[in-house]
């Protein structure tokens, strides 16, 4: 249950996905370029409307995203950045826009 809202959001899968082809530049740096999606389903109505009926308990929700994305390994000190961006698409009762996600890996 949201504190804000006394709303229970109902049971939702989230499937995200890509693709990519491996390059390894010189002896320090490996690039690997692809595309990415994820979609999104909820099969479960929520427990109540939310505040001034801003979301509606028997509306579920569904969106679909595609996209590129980069990963770079650092090779001397195991480093890794990750940058996707996501265009969503296909949205049903729910807000459609971008997503762009940065993630830096450490390994040891």
């Amino acid at each position: 249950e949201q504190d804000e809202t006394d709303v229970t959001p109902g049971s939702e899968l989230v499937v995200e996905y890509g693709i990519g082809k491996e390059f390894r530049v010189g002896d320090r740096l490996m690039l690997r370029p692809g595309l990415a999606g994820s979609a999104y389903w909820q099969f479960e109505d929520d427990s109540d409307n939310g505040p001034d009926n801003s979301t509606i308990a028997d509306e579920c929700k569904e969106a679909y995203a595609i996209g590129a994305e980069v990963n770079a390994l650092w090779l001397p000190f195991l480093v890794q950045a990750n940058l996707r961006f996501l265009h969503e698409f296909g949205a049903a009762n729910t807000s459609e826009g971008e997503q762009v996600v940065l993630t830096r890996t450490y390994s040891w």
